[in-house]
């Protein structure tokens, strides 16, 4: 049995599938959202990494 994380919750394989979809839904590379969610932290990824791409500069 696949245990249900949140991210399976959300209709995401993972937590790189769900970073991948950020990225493409709010056009930022891909590099830079890995890097926002590595200092931001797991724990934020549905919360603060959100409202800081809702305010980047793009």
């Amino acid at each position: 049995m696949v245990k249900q994380t949140i991210y399976r919750q959300n209709g995401f394989e993972d937590r790189n599938d769900y970073l991948q979809s950020l990225a493409d839904d709010y056009g930022v590379n891909v590099y830079v959202i890995f890097s926002l969610a590595e200092i931001i932290g797991e724990s934020e990824d549905f919360d603060e990494l959100i409202s800081t791409l809702e305010i980047l500069p793009i």
